[in-house]
């Protein structure tokens, strides 16, 4: 059976219900199979079915069978593929010849592994491999960098299919034989004669638009466009398309501005799909065949190397019990494939599998789930909603399966496509814009009746306000009257677009933040009306939520909402490399591997000045010049602490190394300074975790700090992560793919102009499981080597990939937009596109060239007009003081340029004996009694930060927070706060004896007479040097104001304050 359940379908509840019928009729909980695409899903299902057992409506179970159903409910196959799997690789790891004490490898701990693997491969081939040194002399220019690169992703893909040997020893029948060759070259060319009926459609949408006019262009172009236009094969076309010369085509008639427009907008489709025909039929087809036939020889290099590559892999991860999720999914699929008993064993042993959001399913769990079925299985999908292509998910099993289901012979199909989750303005939004984005050849699925949403939830029926639930597109392109010149010269008075922001500095992404803050909190104002628990509210702010694409531009909006003072909560994607304690980590380690080869005194003299300045030490620039100049390096603190480190080191471990690095810097007190606590504890975890496994496959120190740079700059190594994550009532602001499966009663979409990645389509070496290994070949005329040419493998290569990429990206629009509650708003500097329609959708060539979500609006501009409300940017949106004071500080213009350190070649210096000291091996990462107190004085002092200290709302806060906020808020500091001008986070730079001074005031208070400055501390207060912090905070104000400055410190734990004279 297989469940077509359309967003806010109650999907989740048909597989409880389902679990919860089971176990009404007899059938034990654990012996149904449930499967689901994350741990999270997989917890979230135990719960439900736990609540659902628990209620036990109707009495259905008796107590007896229900307790025995909750107590096994923990223990139960509710899990992931990859549990499940690997459950059955351990169970069964004799049959395999594997240990049961195997172990997931950390992705790029193997890629580095590999790297070294194909590394000594490569230069093995280099001494003794002919064939080998003409591939990289044909094929790579200057280095073998991108080559061996391509290598190791073709193997990677190669990985992902179920059996990769059968699929390397029979690639020569199979991707380089006569039949295949001349498979791939009809496709290719064929193309042509889709392009040609495009152009005739064209055609007949350019002379409706013409008809009745006379211009040279009708008299000389329409005749030979017609003739082109006529019933053709392909090499009729071939011939036809040389012999046509694409002129300029100019129309020059006297049509209206707008008639003209669309008639030049059908001729230019017309001029470049010639060309593209042209460009099909730049060789004979004979040299096509030909040039695929020339990759032979390199592809039979590529696959040598593979071959070997796997082998020395496979014996790396036999030899250290580490494999992939990938490696333990194949063995599962071998145990269960080559051994009957043990299929036959699952196959009866389960009454049921159940598989959750079966559309993500990846081509090997399709394989494993039709080993072990037994004519019982239960999915339930949406293909509407695949959007993990980059998980390896392919929707294609679910359609195929969907097909295959209505005929009753093989199984049954159920279709839900009532929505009980939103409102109908909702629901018809999505499926007005849907119907015309979304079909079989794009998207995966006709956006047909059958696939719509119908509305549901009746009770919002009865629950309307006055408020506005119809969908809104802000749009923010100003137009405005400008003379212009056509292609004929002549002026004529036309709209255009005009710069639209308030101050030409602020991006596109500041002013959508912007946009949605003000809107927001008009809301929060107004008190719009949203439905809840069968009744209207108030809306708060736990009701919003921003959503996009990446995370790349979170940190901004989370900025500029809380300088509005609107309490968020966000989703941050960090590149670990990039951070701030990783650089210094890296640094540290370097020096230690430094002193122990005394390898070199430049590198000396750069860790030491990385560790001086980072938040570990915080030495002045001053100080660090004279050391360097003085020779006194050696006796620094940094340079000690890193010396007393390796003392001994040869007998350590990299995780003994790393956990005397965090004792002896002392770096999770010091991480206060930071201001991001809980980021840099997540940060150090997975660190702790990769120096646990690099040193199980045999690293040590030094091959540690080599390669911490290789594995954390990796640009896909980033940790997600939450920021202010305690608070409920706060706006969320997550990726689309964070949001599936979520709900929001009102959900804001900006940076809708975001570019989607294309660079899988980049580069000279690719594959594809259809279309194999893809390489240039060498081109000649006669006997002149001409250069490299791409075959036309790239191009239906490229085709495959653009179509894949365009319908995952129109089903990412699908699940955000679905979110939405009760209102949808879109901000987006929304423009008309031009297009024409096909089928009742958007045309191919169209959706083909969609490169963000708003390049889709676009294409439907005059279908949403109704929705679009535009704004005048230069009137309708005020920035916030407070961002603007952070914004316009001068302290990225003063690093640039602020004298920097000369580090000349020093002379030799001779080390001084250290004393030896002994450390205990048991060093551990953080206690979480600290930890628990460093996160609360994180959030705590986060929600000093957002909170309106004159008109404090406390529902925003949470109630174990609640009692410090109000006891500061009415505390003596603050009884005079309603006639001050509150500045919150000043930060503020200024010199002074040749330094630069910078600093971060938590609270600055400016009254008539008087600066009241106050500075925020988890507990102790008595801190000398807390004193002298103060104080120079008073100096800056004092050196900008004639005004008296007052400087308090807060205990926001105790309560108290301590006035610094």
């Amino acid at each position: 059976t297989i469940v077509s359940a359309g967003a806010g379908s109650g999907k989740t509840a048909v597989l409880t219900e389902r679990i919860f019928n089971h176990l009404c009729n007899g059938k034990e909980i654990d012996h149904l199979l449930v499967l689901t695409f994350t741990k999270a899903a997989a917890t979230s299902m135990k719960e439900k079915t736990k609540e659902k057992i628990e209620k036990n409506v109707g009495n259905r179970l008796e107590e007896k069978n229900k307790k025995k159903q909750l107590d096994k409910i923990d223990g139960s196959y509710i899990m992931t593929f990859d549990a499940f799997a690997l459950s059955l690789v351990k169970k069964y790891h004799y049959l395999l010849n594997v240990s049961n004490n195997i172990s997931i490898i950390d992705d790029n701990v193997l890629k580095i592994k590999q790297e070294e693997i194909l590394e000594d491969i490569i230069n093995n081939k280099y001494n003794d491999d002919p064939k080998f040194i003409e591939t990289i002399n044909d094929l790579c220019v200057k280095s073998d960098n991108a080559f061996k690169e391509a290598i190791i992703s073709i193997n990677n893909k190669m990985d992902l299919i179920i059996d990769k040997k059968s699929f390397i020893d029979n690639y020569f029948d199979n991707f380089l034989s006569e039949e295949f060759i001349e498979k791939q070259v009809e496709e290719y060319r064929g193309n042509s004669l889709k392009i040609h009926k495009d152009i005739g459609r064209w055609f007949n949408e350019l002379k409706k638009r013409l008809a009745g006019h006379k211009s040279k262009f009708i008299t000389d172009e329409i005749p030979k466009l017609e003739y082109y236009i006529c019933d053709k094969t392909i090499e009729e076309l071939e011939i036809a398309t040389e012999d046509y010369k694409v002129g300029q085509m100019r129309i020059t008639s006297d049509i209206d501005e707008e008639t003209k427009q669309e008639a030049s907008f059908f001729k230019d489709r017309i001029v470049e799909a010639i060309k593209d025909i042209k460009e099909i039929f730049l060789f004979p087809k004979t040299q096509d065949q030909i040039n695929i036939e020339n990759t032979r020889k390199y592809v039979e290099v590529v696959l040598d190397i593979i071959k070997q590559l796997d082998e020395e892999t496979l014996r790396f991860k036999k030899e250290k019990d580490l494999y992939s999720y990938n490696d333990i999914a194949k063995m599962s699929i071998k145990v269960v494939k080559e051994n009957e008993d043990i299929r036959n064993e699952i196959k009866n042993y389960f009454e049921e599998i159940l598989v959750d959001e079966y559309q993500d399913n990846s081509d090997l769990q399709e394989e494993f789930i039709d080993l072990i079925s037994n004519d019982n299985v239960f999915v339930v999908g949406d293909i509407k909603q695949s959007i993990y292509g980059f998980r390896n998910a392919n929707p294609l099993n679910f359609q195929s399966k969907y097909e295959k289901c209505k005929d009753e012979n093989y199984g049954r199909t159920i279709d839900l496509n009532k929505n009980y989750r939103s409102r109908k303005e909702v629901i018809e939004t999505v499926n007005k814009i849907f119907s015309y984005l979304m079909d079989q050849y794009i998207g995966g699925v006709d956006y047909d009746d059958s696939q719509a949403m119908k509305f549901g939830q009746e009770k919002y029926n009865q629950n309307i306000s006055a408020n506005s639930y119809k969908t809104e597109i802000i749009s923010y392109i100003a137009q405005e009257d400008k003379l212009v010149v056509d292609e004929n010269g002549r002026t004529t008075m036309k709209k255009v677009p005009v710069y639209p922001f308030v101050d030409k500095e602020y991006s596109k992404e500041e002013v959508e933040a912007m946009i949605i803050a003000k809107d927001i909190k008009e809301k929060i104002k107004n008190k719009y009306q949203v439905f809840d628990e069968d009744k209207l509210r108030d809306v708060k702010y736990g009701d919003f939520c921003i959503m996009a694409q990446t995370k790349k531009h979170f940190d901004l909006f989370n900025e500029i909402l809380s300088a509005e003072a609107i309490p968020v909560k966000v989703e941050r994607e960090v590149q670990i490399g990039e951070t701030d304690i990783i650089k210094v980590i890296k640094r540290i380690f370097m020096m230690i591997d430094n002193i122990v080869n005394k390898k070199d005194k430049e590198v000396e003299k750069h860790c030491y000045v990385s560790i001086e300045r980072s938040f570990l030490i915080q030495s002045n620039d001053e100080t660090i010049y004279e050391t360097i100049k003085n020779k006194k390096i050696k006796e620094s603190e940094s340079y000690k602490k890193c010396e007393i480190i390796s003392q001994g080191i040869i007998d350590k471990t990299i995780l003994d190394v790393f956990n005397e690095i965090i004792k002896e810097f002392d770096i999770y007190e010091k991480l206060h300074s930071t201001g991001e606590v809980e980021l840099n504890i997540a940060i150090l975890e997975y660190v702790s975790d990769l120096a646990i496994q690099l040193g199980q496959i045999g690293y040590n120190y030094s091959d540690f700090s080599k390669h911490l740079e290789k594995i954390l700059n990796d640009e896909n190594k980033k940790l997600e992560f939450k920021l202010n994550q305690f608070e409920d009532n706060t706006v969320k602001i997550m990726t689309i793919h964070n949001s599936k499966g979520l709900e929001f009663k009102i959900c804001y979409y900006p940076l809708l102009f975001g570019k989607f990645n294309v660079s899988d389509t980049r580069g000279d070496y690719l594959f594809s499981k259809e279309r194999g290994i893809i390489l240039p070949c060498k081109l000649y005329e006669g006997k002149k080597y001409l250069g490299l040419t791409d075959t036309v493998l790239k191009e239906l290569f490229k085709r495959d990939k653009d179509r894949e990429r365009i319908s995952e990206k129109i089903r990412l629009f699908y699940v955000a937009l679905t979110r939405a509650q009760e209102k949808i708003i879109m901000v987006c500097p929304l423009e008309k596109t031009l297009t024409s329609l096909e089928d009742g959708v958007v045309e191919n060539k169209t959706r083909m060239k969609y490169s963000s979500f708003l390049s889709m609006l676009n294409s439907i501009y005059d279908l949403l007009k109704p929705y679009v409300r535009e704004i005048d940017l230069r009137r309708d949106i005020t920035v916030s003081k407070s961002y603007l004071s952070k914004r316009k500080n001068v302290f990225e213009d003063l690093i640039k340029t602020a004298d920097k350190i000369e580090v000349k070649k020093l002379n030799q210096i001779i080390p001084e004996p250290i004393e030896k000291r002994k450390f205990s091996k048991d060093i551990s990462l953080i206690d979480q009694n600290i930890k628990d107190v460093m996160e609360y004085g994180t959030k705590l002092h986060y929600i000093m930060e957002v909170i309106d200290l004159k008109n404090p709302d406390y529902s925003i806060v949470d109630e174990k927070f609640k009692t410090k906020v109000k006891k500061f808020i009415e505390s003596d500091l603050m009884k005079d706060v309603s006639s001050a001008k509150v500045i919150k986070e000043f930060e503020f730079i200024y010199q002074k004896d040749n330094q630069q001074k910078h600093g971060f005031i938590d609270l600055l208070l400016e009254y008539a007479d008087r600066f009241v400055i106050i500075d925020y501390k988890l507990k102790n207060i008595s801190d000398a040097s807390y004193n002298e912090q103060l104080l120079g905070y008073k100096e800056y104000i004092e050196s900008i104001s004639d005004k008296k400055v007052e400087c308090y410190l807060y205990s926001l734990v105790d309560s108290t304050c301590l006035k610094v004279e």
